[in-house]
Order: C-alpha cells, then structure tokens, then sequence
C-alpha cells in the first residue's frame, strides 16, 4: 500500500511540474535598462494548490506573489501582472521595467552586462540543481525517467532584442537585433549538475538610427 501511495503521490508531482511552460522576452536599451515579459501556462490544479499554500513554487508564479517580490527589488517596477484561466490549464502574465540587467537575477538564474572594447555582452546563466539518484527510490527514479523522456517535446523559449546589432551569439536562432533560445524542459529534470550559459554579444556604438530607435521602443 506505501509502495502505490508512494507511486501515485511522485506521478502527480512530476505530472504538475511538468505541466509548466515558459517564454521569456527581456528588451535591452543603450543605457541597460529595458523591459520584460515573462508568460506561464500552468495547469490549473497546479496554480490552485500554489495558491492555497498546498504547493510551492521556485519562483513566484500567482499575482500575489510576484508583486511581493518585486516590491523588494528597487531596481524592478512591476507594470502589469495578470492570472486568465483558459479550460485547464491558467496563463499568467508578467510585465516588468528595469534600471539595470543584473536586477534581473534570481535565485538558480544570474543576469549580467559586461561591455567590451567594442561590444556588450548580455548573458544569462541558468543553474540546474543535481539529482541525487543513490537517495531516490527504484520506482521514483523509473517515474523520473519516464517524465524526462516525455519533456524533450516540450521548450523554454528565451528571446533578447538588443539596442544595436548582434556581432555574435550562442543563441539557436538570431539575427539583426534579435536572439532566442529554446531551451528543452527536461534539462531541468536530469539533475545534471550544469550550468546553462546564454550570451549574446551586439555592438557598443550605435548608429544614429538605434539612437532614435532606443528612444521611442
């Protein structure tokens, strides 16, 4: 009976978390500042249970708890943040403004802008937690397994607009003023012990028109 209480309380916890996806869009002005949007479609059992207090969440994920955070970050200003709840699953939407991209960072994730000779250099660096299998139970570890193979399908989608054009980057698609990262959801599943390093390099001096451009976008 623990043996079948114990599977179905892993499955269900493997099954909520997995049930998260994630696009983050940060633009990045000639000063450092900028803006960013993050959106989360969650299943709705998992949100519930966020919001009762039944489950916790790494990062803040209900209306509630992102305004709490990011009252005590004096370098953030929290522009909008909502929670729609669509069939099954809630989206929630977080828009952001901020003085410096280093404000950004978070716990499991730093932001950091380093500017060149003749270039800055915007890079992000994800933290992936190592799994501890010798301390998992045989069934557990077969249930992970299962939901990490399961993930591959599914993508963390980062994009980067920078003030200026892109010299260079590890993205897996830029061009012009644009860099994006899809990053596969069971990566922070395998317990790799690994850091996830995104960069971007886009060039110092501006021309006269990405002056202009900086001003009104």
């Amino acid at each position: 009976m623990r043996r079948i209480r114990l599977f179905f309380a892993i499955f269900i916890t493997l099954f909520l978390i997995a049930c998260i996806e994630v696009r983050e869009e940060i633009k990045i002005k000639l000063n450092g500042s900028g803006e960013m949007r993050v959106y989360y479609r969650v299943s709705k059992m998992l949100y519930t249970s966020i919001e009762k207090g039944e489950m916790t969440s790494l990062y803040p994920l209900t209306p509630k708890d992102i305004e709490r955070s990011a009252s005590k970050n004096p370098h953030i200003k929290l522009k909008k943040v909502s929670a729609e709840t669509k069939g099954r699953d809630v989206y929630i939407t977080t828009v952001l403004s901020f003085d410096r991209f280093d404000a950004l960072t978070q716990p499991g994730s730093v932001y950091k802008l380093t500017e060149g000779e003749d270039y800055v250099e915007a890079m992000i660096k994800i933290r992936v937690q190592p799994r501890k299998k010798k301390d998992e139970k045989e069934i557990q570890q077969q249930i992970t397994d299962m939901m990490i193979k399961n993930l591959e399908a599914y993508r963390n989608k980062i994009t980067i607009s920078t003030p200026t054009e892109i010299i260079d980057s590890n993205a897996d698609y830029w061009e012009k003023r644009e860099a994006r990262w899809e990053i596969p959801s069971s990566v922070f599943y395998t317990g790799a012990d690994q850091d996830i390093v995104l960069w971007v390099r886009y060039k110092k001096k501006p021309s006269l028109w990405e002056r202009v451009r900086d001003i009104i976008r």
